[in-house]
């Protein structure tokens, strides 16, 4: 709570305090194990212990292991909680994990890039100063599908593509 209280994290803190019982129930189960096949298995124990504000200062670290991946050893994926949660630990661990990965991968909604979309090109440049940020960052974009027809698929494509290059120097593929 100090460290929240330095840093200003009124939001951290509310929640925290709101939600001590829930905290304190969690830390007292300790760690847990959830033995899964597919993702949908764990889905409901992830979003409580990720996503979910009440018990999600209460989580040091989730980890999911997998045999599906056995041929490519060494890697690891993080997927980093929303930057617009409104909680600084999640955009603190997400700062963390960025500047110190060798790739990222963002999926992306809209053809302009966001406040938090910016953030994260300022976390992955924090990172190793030989790597630009072009040279690791890789941006999908979703739902395009719903765009009406193929002029406006182009258009989309291409208005998210100048403002990535603008801002990141990022190359359209």
């Amino acid at each position: 709570m100090k460290e929240l209280e330095t840093a200003k994290a009124q939001e951290d803190i509310k929640t925290i305090r709101e939600n001590e019982i829930t905290l304190q129930q969690v830390r007292k189960e300790g760690n847990r194990t959830f033995p899964f096949t597919r993702l949908d298995d764990i889905r409901e124990s992830l979003k409580k212990y990720v996503a979910d504000e009440k018990y999600a200062h209460a989580v040091l670290e989730a980890r999911l292991y997998t045999n599906k991946l056995a041929q490519a050893e060494g890697i690891v994926f993080y997927d980093v909680p929303g930057l617009d949660s409104g909680l600084a630990k999640h955009v603190d661990e997400a700062k963390e994990m960025l500047s110190d990965c060798d790739a990222v991968i963002l999926v992306q909604r809209f053809t302009s890039l966001r406040e938090k979309e910016l953030e994260i090109i300022k976390f992955t440049e924090l990172g190793d100063k030989n790597i630009t940020v072009a040279d690791k960052l890789f941006v999908f974009l979703s739902r395009i599908d719903s765009l009406a027809t193929p002029e406006a698929l182009k258009t989309h494509i291409e208005e998210a593509s100048q403002d990535w290059f603008k801002r990141a120097k990022l190359p359209q593929v």
